[in-house]
Order: C-alpha cells, then sequence, then structure tokens
C-alpha cells in the first residue's frame, strides 16, 4: 500500500501538475513565461523519468527467487581484552544484503537510460536508442547466460522504453499546446548538426 502511495506520488502527481497548469493557463487566458514553462516541463520530465525506478524494482521482485541468496549471515567473534587476557567473547551474526548496491547501481543505470531514450526519442535518433541498448546488452552480457538474470534484464529495460516513450510523448504534447518550440529546436539542432558532420 505504501509502494503504491509512492509511485502515485511520484508519477501521477506530477502529471496531474501538468494537467492542472494546461487547463489553468488556457481557461483563463493567461500569458505564459516561456521560460518558466521550459523550466517546468524539464523538471517534471526528469522527475517522471527517475520515479519509475520504484516500479521497476517492484516487478523485478516478483519474479526474484526468495531463498538465502538473497541475504548472507555474518558471524562476527570480538574478544575484550583487559590487562593482557581474554576477559569476554562476543559473537555478533548480522545479516548483509549485497544486492543493496547493486540495486542503487541499477536505478541510477536505468534513469541515465531513460534519459537517453527520452532524448533519442524527442530528437527522432533512432541510432541513440540502438547504442543504449546495445551498450547495456553488452555490459550485462555474461548475466544474460542465466535465464533469470535475463528476465530482469528484459523486464527493466522493456519497461525504460515503454515509460521513456509515455514521457517523451507527454512531453511534446505539452510543448505543442503551449508553443514552447523545444521540440522543433532539438529537431533542427539535430539536423543541422548531422548536415555538418557530413
Amino acid at each position: 500500500m505504501m509502494k503504491n502511495f509512492k509511485l502515485f506520488k511520484w508519477t501521477c502527481l506530477p502529471i496531474l501538475l501538468l494537467v492542472g497548469y494546461t487547463i489553468f493557463v488556457n481557461y483563463f487566458n493567461i500569458e505564459e513565461n516561456n521560460f518558466f514553462s521550459m523550466i517546468f516541463i524539464i523538471t517534471i520530465t526528469l522527475i517522471l523519468l527517475y520515479s519509475v525506478n520504484e516500479f521497476i524494482n517492484n516487478e523485478i521482485a516478483k519474479i526474484k527467487p526468495t531463498t538465502s541468496e538473497e541475504t548472507h549471515k555474518e558471524r562476527i567473534t570480538k574478544t575484550i581484552v583487559k590487562d593482557g587476557t581474554a576477559v569476554e567473547t562476543i559473537t555478533e551474526i548480522t545479516e548483509k544484503n549485497p544486492n543493496i548496491n547493486s540495486d542503487k547501481n541499477a536505478a541510477r543505470i536505468g534513469f541515465l537510460e531513460r534519459i537517453l531514450y527520452f532524448i533519442g526519442i524527442v530528437s527522432q535518433n533512432w541510432a541513440l536508442i540502438s547504442i543504449v541498448v546495445v551498450f547495456k546488452t553488452i555490459a550485462r552480457y555474461k548475466e544474460i547466460d542465466k535465464q533469470i538474470k535475463a528476465e530482469y534484464f528484459l523486464i527493466g529495460s522493456f519497461l525504460s522504453l515503454i515509460w521513456a516513450i509515455v514521457i517523451s510523448v507527454i512531453f511534446i504534447a505539452f510543448d505543442k499546446i503551449h508553443n514552447l518550440g523545444m521540440v522543433n529546436y532539438i529537431l533542427n539542432s539535430v539536423t543541422y548538426n548531422l548536415k555538418f558532420l557530413n
């Protein structure tokens, strides 16, 4: 329940803010500041691109095995020495989860991956999306040999791509409704740079 509320807070609320802003500006015929609108949509886009991490982790956790692989018990023995003789020996058993750091790194990589997907979709640079997929596949090549790891990889990749497409559509729609011209600017920049390279 708490996880669902967190997901709602970081995905639906920004989208509702965008819709509310658009309705408010159009209904009251308010002359909007283009700079503020650009900063607003970029901030909302970054929040949305990051917020899906929790959802993807939850989806992957549904297929992860809940065995002793996930947590390792570590036995630590401490001996208290006083005046050169051992006075007391304390044994502590702690549980360590080695996947915590790798999950944080995977979340960071996923966020950067979605930013690149978003840039590729908005700029219609399909080569960029292909390059991201290729690099991700090469980086995880050894892990993909195992079936469960391959499932994690595919689920995470597909959800990231789908979410980036949804956010790109929202971004493009907001840009067109508010006549910001950011998408045209990006497309013209990409086209100009490609002509310059040729």
